[in-house]
């Protein structure tokens, strides 16, 4: 896997640092996933600048990991890539149907999560949620 590394700043200037798998970039098989799932994690210890210290950085990957190996089993996916900063996590994930997905993260909001979430699942067969990744922060 050739991840890519890019940091980059919210609208009111606070930090942000993210990553993509680079082999998405050029994916020719885009229209077999055209679900994307935006699955916002709340980090619950945040340094000044709102970036979650380092030891909620590995509490947001093993909880990000844990989801995607949930997902996983009820349907095919892609982990796109994730964008840390103002106080949490956005992660993206490319499904092949949104159904499965919806209904186990619908269970795991509503059964008090150890991390408070919230998701979106929107039809996007070009990808296009996340061309802004792809394009402006390659290196």
């Amino acid at each position: 896997m050739a991840f890519t590394v890019f940091k980059g700043s919210s609208a009111d200037g606070s930090p942000l640092f993210g990553f993509f798998d680079e082999k998405y970039t050029s994916f020719d098989d885009k229209k077999s996933y055209p679900w994307v799932l935006q699955l916002d994690i709340v980090a619950n210890d945040l340094a000044q600048n709102r970036l979650p210290t380092g030891a909620a950085n590995i509490v947001l990957n093993d909880f990000e990991d844990s989801i995607g190996e949930i997902l996983s089993h009820s349907t095919p996916i892609i982990f796109f890539g994730h964008v840390t900063g103002d106080g949490g996590r956005v992660a993206y994930f490319y499904l092949l149907s949104p159904t499965p997905s919806y209904e186990i993260l619908t269970k795991l909001c509503a059964g008090n999560p150890m991390r408070q979430m919230q998701f979106e699942i929107e039809h996007d067969p070009e990808w296009d949620r996340i061309a802004h990744m792809a394009s402006s922060h390659r290196k």
